[in-house]
């Protein structure tokens, strides 16, 4: 296989692959991350099978095997409600313990995105804010929910 070939085999995640066995259930902006990552397949609503083997590597040097991708369905937080948002392509890792982010896909998407200290904001093209990240830890946790009345990220707020 040519160098070129397997270089487009192996995508990257740089987020530090953590020494815990626990497995989060937060999403984490990932500047690094080449594609949207997860390793909960539950959270698909559609998934694929790759055709050819994918390998991912993780910040510590680790390559994970990629066994599907598909389509995740979540709620955002915009900065005052919940709104429905789609993933698509993401990558289904098992072995990952964290779902990741990329701001590299929402970019190439046609996001666009402000960030501070504090958060991390992205808009559509029209100006609107789709979803926001807060900085916890010198990370940046996404404010998704699986429900629509719930956003862990915010110190567990309850939304009505």
């Amino acid at each position: 296989m040519s160098s070129k070939k397997k270089e487009e085999l192996e995508v990257n995640a740089f987020m530090v692959n953590s020494k815990t066995n626990t497995k989060s259930h937060e999403w984490f902006l990932d500047s690094g991350a080449s594609e949207h990552m997860s390793w909960n397949k539950e959270l698909f609503q559609e998934m694929y099978k790759v055709k050819i083997p994918r390998m991912v590597q993780v910040g510590n040097g680790q390559k994970l095997e990629v066994r599907g991708y598909g389509k995740i369905k979540l709620w955002a937080y915009n900065g005052t409600s919940l709104i429905e948002t789609c993933l698509s392509n993401v990558l289904y890792i098992p072995d990952l313990k964290f779902n990741l982010f990329s701001a590299g896909c929402a970019l190439d998407n046609g996001y666009f995105l402000s960030s501070d200290n504090e958060k991390c904001t992205f808009y559509d093209k029209n100006g609107k804010i789709r979803a926001q990240a807060i900085r916890q830890n010198k990370l940046y946790t996404m404010c998704f929910s699986q429900e629509k009345s719930y956003v862990k990220c915010l110190q567990d707020q309850q939304l009505t």
